[in-house]
């Protein structure tokens, strides 16, 4: 799922479509590749983590490393069951592919025909409806699912059509379905509640019936069994445990299973067990082919599939998907023309997970030979008038786009080279020339960089999961230059304070207008630091939708501390204001009156984006 959380603090957007990147050499055999997955799991402090390996030859390899449980020492086997998160998803959209393969749906059935009684709002409806397809695609959308949705209702596990109930407001159309792609949670739920409608059988019992019995899955399931109790790691959150948690989008993110049994499910992703075939190859070649978007209509190659995820390593496309819970991550990946695969899982979150995966998906393709990627055509003046800032218009969470817009793409088109830049994501992507008027990826070949026409803003660039709009220059270097400004001044103020508060207990400053001046900008940031270490603390709980998803005592300060930020900005002004003629050090008042006069541009920004007085639980 959707640490949406997490994205608060940097708000670092899921890129799809990652770089998968060596940063040591690949081990050539199977005795050095654990060792290396010991070294990652020591290095990241991951309590305990598994690995299984289908390699091309059909044997599958299995390494464990750390511990199932801390305090008891138990160590991680075959059987130990783990949280899959967002693993789930790819069972949504085969469960889907599975009615589509008998006739029963289709993935362009329109969502309001088949379940009129599942509240969302689509302002597009007539010429953009949305569709099945649409749902497992991310391009519904749709808001994240907001803090309040995700608290547990009942110590027991919902219905489908419950969950679907306690707060719909996030499903609620931001651009016209199919348009723009932004990950969501809320789609392959809905599409779980069409498979239960459209079966007559709740959707974990078409799961268990469809899949999970037929691949002899028998210790996955998607609720808290006497098995699970009993085979469970012990997750974590730092050093704390974190208890289980009922989801409400049980079917889109609450997957419990064994290595044992996702080698299995491996296994028949890469088509080796198909006695009795399950999905017909057309349904497996839907499920990782990007489909049903205006990016893709355009000649994308390279973003979401349905409920499948594209990543690469030296030159292969490789399918699969991550999956998190608060003290749980996993992944699983696969590439059927390497006929190999792997699944990770770990009890916690953090870097474990991924940097294993970029090991692994390293190792199944050491040997692969990488395309040479040229330029199919030449590079033309439209072309280098792509060259610019571009902004991201297609946030996951409405909540943290305020955040992610003030840090813009680049793009730079020459006949020499094409370089993207993208905030937090590492060095400068090289694309390459396609024969249309796209770009490729340079280690893989494959589409990456569209141009298309939105229906709502014009010309617009889709990299990726991403869609781009370009911005001025100002409107890109501004919010920079206003932050860099901001916290320089915050920085100086810190250090200033260091001598004259020190001088003014010795009795050495007396001049009151300069007291107020230098210290009302400073009493200013204090309610923005406590609404910071909230955050904090909310994100490092091991139940942080809890407290974040309702009034609680951290949700409450966070609202009332925003509120006093913005005030105590304006009285700063009105401090200024009233003193601005007084006698004080030239260096003290052009100080003092930039970070009033930026904490209130800070102040007036958070709350054009509904930041101030933020209700997390609403």
């Amino acid at each position: 799922m959707t640490r949406l959380i997490q994205s608060l603090f940097l708000l670092l957007s899921l890129l799809l479509i990652s770089q998968v990147c060596a940063g040591q050499p690949v081990p050539d055999n199977l005795e050095d590749l654990g060792q290396t997955i010991d070294k990652i799991r020591s290095d990241t402090k991951t309590p305990g983590i598994a690995v299984s390996l289908l390699l091309a030859d059909g044997n599958l390899w299995f390494h464990s490393s750390g511990f199932a449980n801390l305090n008891k020492r138990t160590r991680i086997n075959q059987d130990t069951q783990f949280r899959f998160g967002s693993v789930s998803k790819m069972l949504v959209s085969l469960s889907v592919l599975k009615l589509v393969d008998q006739g029963v749906l289709n993935l362009d059935d329109k969502v309001a025909d088949l379940v009129p009684e599942v509240y969302f709002d689509n302002p597009w409806q007539v010429t953009h409806p949305l569709t099945v397809a649409h749902l497992l695609n991310h391009t519904s959308g749709w808001d994240a699912p907001h803090f309040a949705e995700q608290i547990s209702v009942s110590d027991k596990p919902v219905s489908i059509k419950h969950a679907l109930e306690i707060h719909p407001h996030s499903r609620t159309s931001r651009w016209p379905p199919g348009t723009r792609s932004a990950y969501n949670n809320t789609g392959p739920l809905v599409a779980a509640y069409i498979v239960e409608k459209y079966t007559g059988q709740t959707y974990e019992s078409f799961v268990k019936e469809q899949f999970f019995t037929p691949l002899s899955m028998k210790d996955s399931d998607y609720f808290y069994t006497d098995h699970y109790r009993t085979h469970a790691a012990t997750f974590y959150q730092g050093t704390s445990e974190t208890p289980y948690w009922h989801l409400n989008n049980r079917a889109a993110g609450a997957l419990n299973s064994s290595l044992a049994d996702m080698g299995k499910f491996l296994a028949f992703l890469l088509r080796r067990d198909q006695s009795p075939a399950l999905l017909s190859e057309q349904a497996l070649n839907n499920f990782q082919q990007p489909q049903a978007s205006l990016a893709t209509s355009t000649g994308l190659q390279l973003t979401w599939a349905l409920g499948n995820n594209l990543y690469h390593a030296n030159g292969q496309v490789l399918y699969g998907h991550q999956g998190s819970l608060p003290g749980a991550s996993a992944m699983v990946v696969y590439q059927p023309a390497l006929n190999s695969g792997y699944v990770i899982a770990a009890n916690t979150g953090g870097p474990g997970v991924s940097q294993v995966h970029k090991l692994l998906a390293d190792f199944i393709t050491r040997s692969s030979n990488p395309p040479v990627v040229k330029p199919e055509r030449m590079i033309t003046d439209e072309d280098k008038r792509l060259s610019g800032f571009y902004r991201n218009i297609s946030p996951v969470a409405e909540l943290t786009d305020s955040f992610m817009r003030l840090i813009p793409w680049s793009l730079r088109v020459t006949e020499q080279n094409t370089l993207l830049s993208i905030p937090f994501a590492g060095p400068k992507r090289q694309l390459v020339a396609n024969a249309t008027t796209g770009f490729k990826q340079q280690s893989t070949g494959k589409v990456v960089l569209v141009q298309a026409e939105d229906p709502v803003v014009g010309d617009v660039l889709h990299y990726g999961p991403h869609t781009l709009k370009k911005v001025s220059v100002p409107g890109a270097y501004l919010p920079r230059i206003v932050l860099v400004l901001w916290l320089v001044s915050i920085l100086l103020g810190l250090a200033f304070a260091l001598i004259w508060i020190p001088r003014k207990w010795m009795g050495k400053i007396n001049n009151s207008a300069s007291l107020r001046i230098r210290s009302w900008p400073m009493i200013t940031l204090i309610p923005l630091v406590i609404v910071v270490a909230c955050l904090l603390m909310i994100k490092s709980s091991a139940t942080p939708f809890v407290l974040a998803g309702q009034p609680t005592v951290l949700s409450l300060i966070v609202f009332f501390a925003s509120i006093v930020f913005f005030l105590a900005a304006l009285w700063s002004v009105r401090i200024w204001y009233l003193i601005r003629n007084d006698k004080m050090g030239r260096l003290v008042r052009w100080h003092s009156g930039m970070l009033i006069f930026l904490n209130l541009v800070i102040a007036l920004y958070l709350l054009s984006q509904g930041l101030i007085g933020v209700r997390l639980w609403g």
